[in-house]
């Protein structure tokens, strides 16, 4: 669980002389009362980064390196291939993904179990908010068509985190792809044109 974090107007903090570090969300634009700046460590329980403001000689850069096993997978070819659960209820948790700057998406690929009567999907990204906002999308691998996109999440993780939900039912034995990519918005500019994600699946019954 993360530690609790304090939402604390900026125009009172400047007139605060001891400024606790960890106590603010960097937003979108990595925004920081004045002597501090974004912290771009990696929380160790969620992978995903911090995203609180931090004394300069505290904060750590922003640096993460894609899994080697599923890359390449800027395609729906190369897509890294999702191992399903053996039944038609169950959820694949396919851990930490790495949108460096310049990527332009990740993919994963899987096919619909046979052996399911009725199948449906439910899928979720978080990311970090203070950088780069990403998108999902399923796509149809046989037609090379997407299917849908995604949506606000029900409930989310906690306030330093985006979490971008879709839901759709699934053909057995077909095959899809979801590609997760950047949005362009919140980059700073270019400046934070990169996150951290994960992604988990949830197969089901339709109802």
């Amino acid at each position: 669980m993360r530690a609790a974090l304090f939402a604390i107007p900026l125009a009172a903090a400047a007139c605060t002389p001891d400024i606790v570090p960890g106590s603010y969300l960097c937003g979108p634009d990595q925004a920081c009362p004045e002597g501090q700046v974004c912290n771009g460590t990696e929380d160790k329980m969620t992978g995903l980064v911090a995203d609180t403001c931090m004394l300069p000689g505290v904060a750590q850069p922003f640096a993460c390196t894609p899994k080697t096993a599923s890359e390449p997978d800027d395609t729906m070819a190369t897509g890294y291939v999702v191992p399903v659960p053996n039944t038609c209820i169950g959820t694949v948790d396919l851990g930490q993904g790495c949108m460096t700057a310049g990527d332009t998406a990740d993919w994963v690929t899987f096919v619909a179990p046979s052996f399911c009567a009725a199948l449906m999907v439910q899928a979720r990204v978080n990311f970090a908010l203070a950088n780069e906002g990403l998108t999902l999308e399923l796509w149809d691998a046989d037609t090379n068509t997407m299917i849908t996109g995604d949506g606000e999440c029900k409930q989310g993780l906690d306030d330093s985190s985006v979490s971008r939900c879709l839901e759709s039912v699934l053909v057995p034995g077909k095959k899809y792809g979801i590609q997760v990519k950047p949005t362009g918005d919140g980059n700073c500019g270019g400046n934070c044109a990169y996150n951290r994600y994960g992604v988990t699946l949830l197969f089901g019954t339709p109802g």
